[in-house]
């Protein structure tokens, strides 16, 4: 931070962009105040503002969602008086706001960023020794628990014990004994600080009632003096940010605009900060956008990995490097080098693709490289047996690889035209044998649909992720693609409506009381 006194919020919030963590924060008092409510009024509107109040939260962000969870937990264990009834009725809350924001977080993509989220930044595999540190946190729960029942400590300073523990000893565990007990765990000092603050606040307040004059003088001059320390960042930091930036200037601009003019909406990898405001500037498809945990490929994390690092390449990342470009149906790459106006400069060996791509746009250190390929489409047509014929065992492992970039460039193969029609909708035209299929460079998911010709056609999963599409045409063939979900997102959508149905119709009409 620079300095003890400096705000943490702001420097994460401006130095690296963490906004959607920030935010999640900000709503999770609002959210616990909604809950404490709902169980005190024990009306239908109460309940049904509190479940609305938890979904915001989750839907705001997954770091938030896991310190929600904390929260929740922290206020039942507060409450003296939390019987097994008052724990139900919060279970029921969750469940319901689960099922209203359902259509946005359904199980498989819980899932997904569950499982990404251990490989997103570091190595933090959630393993069986896991289960020993849940055990020892529960066991000191319970004894931070029973020691507050014996010293009679407030409610909010018991809320403020069982919140803080927990997200600090992710922390802690981290810094000092270099284990994770969450994935990306540093990220949640931000709720170690907010619980901090409330435990620091309430539990001197009975000291503060006993001092005197001299010594609130004193806490005061303190006080004041931190707050002048804030203050001066804060106009630093203000100063910074409103100073007039021409974002034309910006290498991120002119990479987006530049792709946008020549690519003619082909996909495009681009590195770090350039990538993660690539989409800002325009609808440029690309490999990698930035949310890591969000990605339902698994291969392609290796498969950056490997772009980026170069590792185990033996001299060959060039060659590497242009297998899984073309296997991913990318047609430019963007690399910086040591002084490249990109941020983050990922590519270790920046020079990789010199010599070997075509250089088609440079500024300084930063340069755009062509990917040479037979076809500009992400639909090819071939034959079942030139697809990769097992899945790659990481990013080195390109022979898997071979046959299927062999017919994407084999002229003997008609070209198939993809257009995009909207974000979930496409459309495929092409000359088809029986025989072949059409292999799509877009993640398989079940909620892909295709018809050939006006007749529902097979799709599956190829062993690199992607989409294969069986029409079992003879001739010309138009291939209509529409994404719908699948059934996951039906039912999801049948129970969110359901829910809120539900919820208007007990609030509307509430069963009455017995006298």
């Amino acid at each position: 931070m620079g300095s003890l006194f400096n705000p943490r919020r702001v420097q994460t919030l401006l130095g690296y962009g963490d906004g959607p963590h920030i935010a999640s924060l900000t709503l999770i008092p609002l959210a616990i105040v909604a809950l404490d409510t709902a169980l005190e009024k024990k009306r239908p509107v109460f309940y049904i503002l509190a479940a609305l109040g938890l979904a915001a939260v989750v839907l705001t962000n997954w770091l938030g969602g896991v310190a929600l969870a904390f929260a929740v937990i922290a206020y039942l264990l507060a409450r003296p008086e939390a019987r097994p009834k008052v724990w139900l009725a919060a279970i029921g809350m969750g469940i319901y706001a689960y099922l209203l924001a359902a259509p946005w977080i359904p199980p498989s993509t819980l899932s997904t960023i569950s499982v990404n989220s251990q490989s997103a930044g570091g190595n933090f595999k959630m393993t069986a020794q896991h289960l020993k540190y849940l055990g020892l946190g529960l066991v000191a729960l319970m004894f931070l628990r029973s020691a507050c029942e014996r010293l009679r400590l407030s409610s909010i300073v018991r809320f403020a014990i069982f919140f803080t523990f927990p997200v600090a000893s992710i922390v802690l565990a981290a810094i000092w004994f270099d284990i994770n007990i969450m994935p990306q765990p540093q990220r949640y000092q931000l709720e170690a600080e907010m619980g901090l603050a409330l435990l620091a606040v309430f539990s001197l307040r009975p000291l503060a009632a006993r001092m005197g004059r001299r010594e609130i003088a004193v806490v005061l001059v303190g006080f004041f003096l931190f707050c002048w320390f804030q203050a001066r960042t804060y106009r630093h930091l203000a100063w910074y940010m409103d100073r007039p930036i021409d974002i034309r200037g910006t290498i991120e601009y002119e990479a987006a605009q530049w792709f946008d003019r020549n690519m003619n909406g082909q996909r495009v990898l681009a590195p770090g900060s350039v990538g993660f405001w690539l989409n800002t500037f325009n609808d440029m498809p690309q490999l990698n956008g930035g949310f890591e945990q969000g990605a339902t490929n698994m291969l392609l994390p290796a498969v950056l990995y490997q772009l980026y690092s170069g590792e185990g390449s033996n001299g060959r990342e060039d060659e590497i490097g242009e297998l899984w470009l073309k296997s991913f149906g990318v047609h430019a790459v963007m690399v910086g080098g040591p002084h490249s106006r990109e941020v983050y400069k990922p590519f270790l060996n920046p020079h990789k693709f010199a010599g070997r791509f075509k250089e088609l746009w440079r500024d300084g250190d930063d340069v755009i490289y062509e990917v040479p390929s037979r076809s500009a489409s992400l639909a090819h047509v071939m034959k079942r047996e030139d697809l990769a014929p097992r899945a790659p065992s990481g990013g080195i492992d390109v022979e898997p690889l071979r046959p299927y970039v062999a017919a994407l460039d084999d002229p003997a193969y008609p070209a198939a035209e993809f257009r995009w029609l909207a974000p979930s909708r496409a459309v495929i035209t092409t000359n088809l044998e029986k025989s072949q299929i059409l292999s799509v460079q877009i993640t398989y998911h079940p909620g892909w649909h295709a018809r050939a010709n006006g007749r529902p056609c097979r799709t599956d999963r190829d062993h690199l992720g992607q989409l294969v599409v069986e029409p079992a045409c003879d001739g010309r063939c138009t291939v209509d693609l529409h994404y719908d979900g699948g059934a996951e997102m039906l039912v999801a959508r049948i129970l969110s409506w359901s829910a809120l149905l539900g919820g208007i119709l007990w609030i509307a009409y509430p069963r009455r009381r017995s006298t």
